[in-house]
């Protein structure tokens, strides 16, 4: 299960400086996690591969801060019950604010977090596939990677 500050990122292509900017789709295909870069009108597929994917505001924003903290806390609230509702064997958080907020916590790694906002479900916190996020595309690939031997190893 992947969380997601808003609901833009399968279906945008981020524009910075005049450059297409790789998504979520690219990360997704890079890191093994999907066969081949989905299509936004493909997500249907991904639970058959074992993802799911929801937003933790159910709406559109350019950048987590653009989320009041009356939006996270009801996010927060509708994503625990979610997650405590499926189970699913790691959770992973797009965007370290999102996590830090979700989880309640003032620092956190990227990767394996040491204890789970759910009891007996992993959180991974993986680089946001947004271009605001100033990470080097293969760095961001390499932490998706990660999650997917996280899925992996169940």
């Amino acid at each position: 299960m992947i969380i997601l500050p808003d609901d833009d990122y399968l279906s945008i292509d981020y524009e910075f400086e005049g450059e297409t900017l790789r998504t979520l789709p690219d990360l997704l295909a890079a890191s093994g996690l999907t066969p081949r870069k989905l299509r936004y009108e493909e997500d249907h597929l991904l639970p058959g591969l074992g993802i799911g994917i929801t937003d933790l505001v159910k709406r559109p924003t350019r950048a987590a801060s653009d989320v009041t903290a009356a939006e996270f806390r009801e996010g927060v609230r509708r994503v625990r019950r979610l997650v405590a509702e499926l189970k699913p064997k790691v959770v992973a958080y797009n965007g370290k604010g999102v996590y830090l907020r979700a989880a309640g916590v003032a620092s956190a790694p990227w990767g394996l977090q040491p204890g789970g906002i759910v009891p007996g479900v992993a959180d991974y916190v993986v680089p946001s596939p947004s271009g605001l996020a100033m990470i080097p595309f293969a760095e961001k690939a390499r932490w998706y990677a990660g999650l997917r031997e996280v899925m992996e190893r169940g």
